[in-house]
């Protein structure tokens, strides 16, 4: 049991720095997320083509092997994966999982190799989960906080005759996920303040730096 779980005057450390990150968030992983070659390259409408369908296949690829994290959480008897997390996790595996297959029937792959990009950014998710099993809430917390930010922007500004309208309008989001898995960061009583910091540095990092190289040769 991790330290203060009995005390009824704890305040959960996650309680405290979610304001605090939201804020990083906004002032900085938004902004830089904005400039990426991917987001930049589909407001503008001039993204190259093999960069966007490089990147397509390697998101399939990581939904796939995310979603495959989320399943294993799902049916995890190890330390502080409650009912909820896992009823949140089941759903969870499943819309990954569909996500990342619509890529590869989409694009009519059998078999994706992955870059190193995106192996850091699964891998940096499957350390996390080892460590402590909820953790997968904050080490994927970046990619569904940015997605309707980023999205709803694109929505707003992207036009007919962009060649990427198409990539726009079948990627939005309500954000329902997001508050959802922020509800149960915000709640649950077992990460560490600091490293829940570190897990969402890290993984905010690994979203720019996969909309930056995630399409390259």
């Amino acid at each position: 049991m991790h330290p203060g779980d009995n005390c009824t005057n704890y305040v959960h450390p996650i309680a405290q720095w979610l304001p605090k990150l939201r804020l990083w968030l906004i002032f900085y992983g938004t902004n830089q997320a904005r400039q990426t070659v991917f987001i930049k390259g589909v407001r503008d409408g001039n993204l190259d083509p093999d960069f966007y369908g490089t990147y397509m296949l390697q998101d399939g690829w990581y939904c796939r092997e995310v979603g495959g994290i989320w399943r294993e959480v799902s049916t995890s008897n190890r330390e502080g994966v409650d009912s909820e997390i896992k009823n949140f996790a089941a759903e969870s595996g499943v819309k990954y999982k569909r996500y990342g297959n619509a890529i590869y029937d989409r694009w009519n792959a059998i078999e994706i190799k992955a870059r190193k990009d995106i192996i850091k950014y699964v891998d940096s998710i499957k350390t996390s989960v080892t460590e402590y099993a909820p953790n997968i809430l904050i080490s994927t917390y970046a990619c569904v906080k940015l997605w309707p930010v980023l999205t709803g922007e694109l929505e707003n500004v992207v036009k007919e005759g962009n060649p990427y309208k198409v990539w726009v309008d079948s990627n939005q989001s309500s954000g329902k996920t997001e508050k959802a898995q922020a509800h149960l960061i915000n709640s649950h009583k077992g990460s560490d303040r600091e490293n829940a910091l570190d897990m969402f540095r890290i993984a905010m990092q690994n979203e720019i730096d996969f909309f930056n190289g995630g399409g390259k040769a």
